[in-house]
C-alpha cells in the first residue's frame, strides 16, 4: 500500500531515519540533521506535522518538509514556506517518490494562502517544479592581514552563555528585520547550518552577536548596535577564532550593514542560491515594493506586467504604492513567464537592463531558513 499524507505528531523519530539515511547515503558519511537544523529537530516543540511523507508498506521511505513563517512589512502578513529536509531512501530512487510528495506540498501550499515558497540547493532539478533560482546575498571577505591595521581596542569575543540571551535577542529585536524570531528558541534559530553563537563585548558590555559555522569559515548572522566599532570588531573575531580567514554573510536588505563592510572588505561576492516559487504574484509585488521603498530609491512609476497571461499594474508614488489585477494591456518587453519574471524581478544578471524598477531585493537569512 502506497500512500503520501502529512505526518502526525510523534513521528519525527522515523522522520528523521529517513533523512539521515538518504542524506549520509548521498555523502558518503554519516550525517545527523538534528546537528545542521536545530530549530527543527533539536526542538522540545514536536515538528513532525510540518513534514509530508511518501509511506510504502507502513515504511516512511521519502520526506519533504514544509516550514511555515510570515514576513511581516507595512503592519501586514505575508504567508511563505521554506521547503527542505528534501529526501528519499537510496533504495525508493528513480521511482517518482519525490516528484510526488514535493508536489504534494506545492498544491497544498497553493491552497492555504502561501504566497511563496523558497528552497536551498544548487540541484537544477525544482526548476521541473517551477522554481527559479535568483534572489542574492553578499559575501564579504577578510583575513589576518586586515588585522595589522587595527589599533589595540576593548572590544572582546565571548561564547555564548544564558546570562547574554535578553541582552542579543533585544539587538536582534531592535535591527530592521521582517521575520518574526521567538525569544525561546532563538539560540536554536541561531545554531542553523552549523554554527555556534558568539557575543561581542566592549568593556564587558554586550554590543551585539555573531555565528560562526567553523565548516565553511564563514558568519551566518552578525550584528553590532554601533557599526562605528566595526573594523575592531571584525580584528577581534579573526584573532578569538584563530582562523586565516573569515567571511560574512549579508542579506542586501540590511543596507547598513552592506554599506560598512563594503568599505573595508577585501574580497565582496555577490551569490544567488535560493529557488523561488510564487503562488499569489500580486501580494508577491505587493511585498516586494514595500520593503525595497525602504532601502532603496524607487522612482514614482506606473507600470503594467504581463505573467503567465495576468496583467498586473504596480504604480508607486512618492508616499504610497499599490500592486493590482488590470484590464490593461502589458507592452511585449513586459509579458513574461512566473520564471523569467523571476529572473527579470530578482535576478543578479538584470542589473545589467537599464531598468528603473528591477532588479529587487529579497533574500531570507539562513537563519530564518529550514
Amino acid at each position: 500500500m502506497e500512500t503520501i499524507r502529512n505526518a502526525y505528531d510523534g513521528e519525527m523519530h522515523n522522520i528523521l531515519d529517513c533523512i539521515n539515511v538518504s542524506f549520509s547515503y548521498d555523502r558518503h558519511e554519516p550525517f545527523d540533521i538534528s546537528d545542521s537544523q536545530p530549530k527543527v529537530y533539536k526542538n522540545t516543540k514536536d515538528f513532525s506535522n510540518i513534514h509530508n511523507v511518501y509511506e510504502k508498506d507502513n515504511e516512511i521511505c521519502c520526506v519533504v518538509g514544509n516550514l511555515k513563517n510570515n514576513i511581516e512589512v507595512d503592519n501586514k502578513l505575508y504567508p511563505f514556506s521554506v521547503i527542505g529536509s528534501v529526501s528519499t531512501l537510496p533504495e525508493f530512487r528513480n521511482k517518482g517518490y519525490m516528484t510526488k510528495t514535493l508536489q504534494s506540498v506545492i498544491d497544498e501550499n497553493k491552497k492555504s494562502g502561501i504566497v511563496f515558497s523558497v528552497l536551498t540547493g544548487l540541484r537544477r532539478r525544482y526548476n521541473n517544479f517551477g522554481f527559479e533560482k535568483c534572489g542574492f546575498r553578499y559575501y564579504f571577505s577578510f583575513d589576518q592581514s586586515f588585522c595589522k591595521y587595527q589599533k589595540q581596542s576593548n572590544i572582546t569575543i565571548a561564547k555564548f552563555e544564558n546570562k547574554y540571551l535578553n541582552k542579543i535577542f533585544d539587538i536582534f529585536a531592535s535591527s530592521n528585520h521582517y521575520i518574526k524570531r521567538n525569544k525561546q528558541d532563538f539560540i536554536l534559530t541561531l545554531q542553523t547550518s552549523y554554527s555556534q553563537v558568539f557575543v561581542i563585548l566592549a568593556d564587558s558590555y554586550v554590543i551585539g552577536y555573531f555565528t560562526y559555522s567553523s565548516k565553511k569559515q564563514r558568519i551566518n548572522e552578525f550584528k553590532v548596535n554601533d557599526l562605528s566599532y566595526l573594523e575592531e570588531t571584525i580584528a577581534a573575531i579573526i584573532k578569538a577564532l584563530d582562523t586565516t580567514r573569515i567571511t560574512f554573510v549579508v542579506n542586501p536588505l540590511e543596507k547598513d550593514y552592506v554599506l560598512a563592510l563594503d568599505k573595508i572588505c577585501e574580497e565582496k561576492l555577490a551569490t544567488e542560491q535560493l529557488h523561488f516559487l510564487v503562488y499569489d504574484m500580486v501580494r508577491f509585488l505587493e511585498m516586494l515594493i514595500a520593503i525595497n521603498k525602504k532601502v532603496k530609491n524607487i522612482k514614482p512609476q506606473r507600470r503594467v506586467v504581463c505573467i503567465d497571461g495576468e496583467n498586473i499594474c504596480i504604480k508607486i508614488t512618492q508616499d504610497n504604492y499599490q500592486v493590482y489585477l488590470t484590464d490593461k494591456k502589458a507592452l511585449e518587453k513586459d509579458t513574461f513567464t512566473q520564471k523569467q519574471f523571476l529572473r527579470q524581478c530578482l535576478g543578479l544578471i538584470s542589473m545589467y537592463d537599464d531598468d528603473d524598477l528591477f532588479p529587487l531585493l529579497l533574500d531570507i537569512n539562513y537563519t530564518d531558513l529550514f
